[in-house]
């Protein structure tokens, strides 16, 4: 989590999520969002990137998966909590078919401000998904989604969500202006 931050009430929310669950770092480069699912409470973390782990240790309780999305085999393996933080804006194939699987996913980024976490694609598939809790902040956003529902997409979009799929590059405060009616 090198680029984000964690406010006191998106740990205490994200806690709550992972606490005894198998989690599935999706995107895990230095293994700091494993990390810190772990000492939330996380049963397990499944760490995986395309680039190889170059690590001293690896963290107790997790299982290292060096490989691009798309060639991630998964068989009938059902995630409990997805957790994708400031994915790169760019296409990544095989990322929403895991995310699909996931009962439960944890969004980390920021598409205002000059960043863009995420591709149109991407934010197309989570706003056809449940949007549980929104933790908007400055420097990123903290997203969960539940399950798939026909409703959502037509409706109203997280701020997240609608700077994503706009594309205009805006500042926070235009942002939540524009998007949010605030």
């Amino acid at each position: 989590m090198g680029y984000g931050v964690y406010t006191d009430e998106m740990k205490a929310l994200v806690a709550e999520l992972v606490r005894g669950k198998e989690v599935w770092d999706l995107g895990a480069g230095n293994l700091s969002g494993t990390r810190m699912m772990l000492r939330m409470g996380a049963a397990r973390v499944y760490a995986v990137d395309k680039e190889d782990f170059r690590l001293e240790c690896t963290p107790r309780n997790t299982t290292l998966l060096t490989c691009p999305f798309a060639d991630l085999t998964l068989g009938d393996t059902e995630i409990d909590v997805a957790l994708v933080a400031w994915p790169v804006n760019r296409s990544l194939p095989g990322l929403v078919s895991i995310l699909e699987r996931a009962r439960t996913v944890v969004y980390l980024g920021s598409n205002v401000g000059g960043d863009a976490c995420g591709w149109p694609g991407l934010f197309r598939y989570l706003a056809g998904r449940e949007l549980l809790e929104e933790v908007p902040h400055r420097r990123n956003s903290l997203l969960v989604y539940g399950a798939p529902t026909e409703e959502r997409f037509s409706g109203l979009l997280a701020v997240e969500e609608a700077a994503a799929l706009n594309g205009a590059l805006v500042s926070y405060e235009e942002a939540r202006r524009a998007y949010s009616g605030a």
